[in-house]
């Protein structure tokens, strides 16, 4: 298998940066590397993205990656989904709840 069949790079949408920035009670120092973990993957930040491993049996399927309501990815699941440009200066905590992937 091809290395760029086993990973995604997705943008971080612009207004989903000012929407989380505009809430105050996630305005906390970031670490350099934070571990999370959701319902069906684990993730880990480092700089400005946010590596996705998703669940081995969501590898292949048709998935909608959402957070607070907005789709961020919409596609094929792989291995490891990267979401590039999130915003610095949270606290990625939240995300374990509020981050969603479900099959479609």
């Amino acid at each position: 298998v091809r290395e760029e069949e086993e990973e995604k790079v997705v943008n971080f949408p612009k207004a989903l940066i000012n929407l989380l920035y505009s809430k105050r009670e996630l305005l906390l120092a970031a670490k350099t590397k934070e571990y999370l973990r959701g319902k069906n993957w684990l993730g880990v930040v480092e700089e400005d993205s946010l590596a996705l491993y998703l669940a081995q049996e969501l590898i292949g399927k048709r998935v909608r990656i959402s957070l607070m309501g907005k789709v961020i990815y919409e596609g094929e699941a792989t291995p490891k989904i990267i979401l590039k440009g999130i915003p610095k200066g949270l606290s990625y905590s939240f995300l374990e709840e509020e981050l969603n992937v479900q099959v479609l």
